[in-house]
């Protein structure tokens, strides 16, 4: 192990991360990739996306609390799918389109 730290430096893997893959190699696992583990998933899905953007659409007056409960996310990723993945922003009374058009303005 030694002369591979020396060889490769920082970028080399520590021993005990080593003998943990022995261990796994021998007992006869060969997937190499990490196994899913338990918890939520926390992947945003298009379904969950366009579920967000049709319940916004259909009332602007919404609150991102109301878009929590309703879609059933967290308040922080009801709010990164409405600012960074539909682009809207929250003015003074209702969920907009960042980019305003000149119709949109009026």
């Amino acid at each position: 192990m030694a002369c591979l730290q020396a060889i490769y430096g920082a970028s080399t893997f520590s021993q005990p991360t080593v003998h943990c893959w022995w261990v796994r190699f021998r007992s006869g696992e060969t997937d190499i990739r990490d196994q899913p583990r338990p918890g939520a998933v926390r992947k945003r899905t298009t379904e969950k996306i366009q579920e967000v953007k049709d319940f916004v659409e259909s009332n602007r007056r919404m609150t991102l609390q109301d878009v929590s409960v309703f879609c059933d996310v967290s308040r922080g990723t009801a709010h990164t799918i409405l600012c960074k993945h539909l682009q809207k922003s929250k003015r003074p009374a209702k969920w907009i389109p960042h980019n305003l058009t000149q119709a949109n303005k009026d």
